[in-house]
């Protein structure tokens, strides 16, 4: 999936977050795994970019090719905590699309737009101070953004208009109905999403 502010950036590569997370950011890294790829890490980290006792690891996450699982663990005062696996998601050879979301009890994971893992919090993630991706993938752009919103809401966009070529990403837990439209500057309404999850259906 292309962004369009990518840049692509080096391997190993570590940056330091500017402000702390909110619950309903998500973590958005993608690029192309490497042929013949064994390891792909991503830690989120507090105290400092590497794996040190002195740091701690809020999310260790582990693209593992040769067992084919996606390990999920954490790193607390010098001490690793319990793994908790998943069938490997991405193929060596093929882009990635990997999204963390965080939530107020998890951090949501997903590949490829298709949720695989909720990993409870054990450290807290506002704590998360640095981001580090290592091993054998190329990126081809990283990006934090979204949040949690109260409805009813709306908004316009940048442009005045949506571009050929972008998108609208919606995630949430419906806790009633829910309905999503995109209005024209003349109230006609261009595009109506309402998924009736009681009758298993969208209109």
């Amino acid at each position: 999936t292309s962004h369009e502010n990518d840049t692509p950036l080096p391997v190993p590569y570590t940056s330091r977050l500017g402000q702390p997370l909110d619950a309903g950011q998500t973590l958005n890294v993608h690029g192309k795994i490497n042929d013949g790829a064994q390891v792909v890490e991503l830690n989120l980290l507090q105290g400092g970019g590497e794996i040190e006792p002195q740091n701690q690891v809020i999310l260790h996450l582990k693209l593992n090719f040769k067992d084919k699982k996606l390990v999920m663990n954490s790193y607390e005062n010098g001490v690793w905590g319990k793994e908790e696996r998943e069938s490997q998601p991405f193929h060596a050879g093929q882009d990635f699309d990997l999204r963390i979301r965080v939530l107020d009890e998890s951090l949501e994971i997903s590949a490829d737009n298709k949720k695989v893992h909720e990993f409870k919090h054990r450290l807290p993630f506002r704590s998360i101070e640095y981001l580090s991706v290592r091993g054998d993938a190329s990126l081809n752009g990283i990006h934090w953004g979204g949040r949690f919103y109260k409805l009813p809401w709306e908004t316009g966009f940048p442009a005045g208009h949506l571009e050929k070529g972008q998108r609208v990403h919606l995630y949430g837990v419906p806790r009633r109905p829910l309905v999503a439209r995109l209005v024209a500057r003349n109230q006609d309404v261009l595009f109506h999403f309402n998924p009736r999850l009681k009758e298993k259906a969208v209109s």
